[in-house]
């Protein structure tokens, strides 16, 4: 008899969604969302290199991966009751993990400024928005929208739209017999767990349910 492996990452998920929230996720009257790109797909799809040539566009910046954003999301509504600042040292704090991220940038410029934002105006996506924007202030990078292309945000999906209902969603999707031989061809301290067929074929599976929920709701928005 097969064990089906618990998903953490998605029981935490359903139980922050039920907890009471002392800020909100997106500031009220204020959806600052549509500035924000997200690359999705399984991986071994071409998100590297339609990221690289994106990256090329004078008002767009890619920032490079980062493995932050859902767990600085789940901490933010498992710990909505502290107060602001707490908050904002929380969140931004993900992101400032050296292996949270490949970022080679200080964000902690952007503390006060957040702890000085106003009541009415305090959200997740507030501080999200924020943290991305430092990337490019310190790096002198002009742009209008910021990007992410982290692959493993597709796993997320139902944690990240929420924050980003507005965002552009640019969704690759690769026949799966095609990403699985790259997975496969891969070496396992590159790829990891992916590099074994069997997790290779559940992701590959996991991101088309991802575009499936990206589709019903980008429709709604």
């Amino acid at each position: 008899m097969t064990v089906k492996k618990l998903d953490y990452s998605l029981v935490l998920g359903k139980l922050t969604n039920a907890l009471p929230r002392r800020f909100p996720l997106i500031t009220k009257g204020g959806d600052s969302s549509a500035s924000a790109l997200f690359i999705m797909g399984s991986g071994r799809n071409g998100s590297t290199m339609l990221g690289s040539m994106l990256n090329m566009h004078p008002s767009i910046l890619l920032v490079p991966e980062q493995f932050a954003l859902f767990y600085a999301i789940q901490r933010f509504k498992l710990l909505n009751f502290l107060d602001w600042k707490d908050l904002v040292k929380i969140v931004v704090g993900e992101f400032s993990r050296k292996k949270a991220s490949h970022w080679d940038v200080d964000i902690a410029g952007i503390y006060d400024d957040l702890y000085e934002v106003p009541s009415e105006n305090r959200s997740l996506q507030l501080i999200l928005d924020s943290i991305y924007k430092e990337y490019g202030k310190v790096k002198a990078i002009p742009y209008k929208v910021w990007g992410d292309k982290t692959p493993k945000n597709v796993l997320h999906v139902e944690s990240i739209f929420p924050v980003f209902p507005r965002a552009k969603y640019v969704f690759l999707i690769r026949d799966g017999r095609d990403v699985l031989s790259s997975y496969c061809k891969s070496k396992e301290e590159y790829m990891g767990e992916f590099s074994h067929p069997e997790n290779a074929v559940k992701l590959w599976n996991e991101s088309t349910q991802a575009y499936d929920y990206l589709k019903n709701n980008c429709q709604k928005n």
